[in-house]
């Protein structure tokens, strides 16, 4: 990428490409703009967004809002966001998550690196094929348990470190 702004999403089909009017509304004073599938307008039904799922997305999000002391947080698991360039060279090297946990970790780093970041609800409709990870509600409980524990982790490592984070060495 070489713009000065940097969209996250994924091809699933989930997102729409106009909501990126919204997203480059909130760049102009937001360095970081995270997609949010848990508001209002996002139906339980056809969106792959179960009662499960969204009070998981929540509860997450809350845990991390508490924790760490920031402004409201609805939905931690969306991979649409976007990233002022800055910001993200600013947080490269304190990744430490090469799977799955990469979208949490990014909220995480926004929050814990004290980001001027917002949450803004997005359109999120039924992706195409499956979830590896939440298809079924025993893989959605446990998907749910890992990523608390992921939010746990971090935000004790935070605190032991006296609410800084360390840079991990890139290879």
């Amino acid at each position: 990428a070489r713009g000065d702004l940097i969209i996250l999403s994924e091809p699933d089909g989930t997102y729409i490409g106009s909501d990126l009017e919204r997203f480059l509304v909130y760049a102009k004073e937001f360095d970081v703009v995270l997609g949010s599938r848990t508001g209002q307008s996002t139906p339980l039904s056809g969106a792959d967004m179960t009662v499960i799922r969204k009070f998981e997305n929540v509860f997450e999000a809350k845990t991390i809002e508490v924790l760490f002391n920031t402004n409201a947080l609805t939905d931690i698991g969306c991979s649409f966001k976007l990233f002022k360039r800055e910001t993200l060279r600013k947080m490269i090297p304190y990744f430490r998550t090469r799977n799955s946990l990469f979208a949490t970790e990014l909220v995480l780093l926004a929050v814990a690196l004290n980001t001027h970041f917002i949450d803004i609800p997005i359109t999120f409709k039924k992706r195409v094929g499956t979830s590896t990870f939440v298809e079924g509600w025993q893989k959605a409980a446990k998907w749910g348990i890992r990523i608390q524990l992921f939010i746990l982790a971090y935000w004790f490592r935070w605190i032991s470190n006296g609410k800084k984070l360390k840079k991990i060495r890139q290879p």
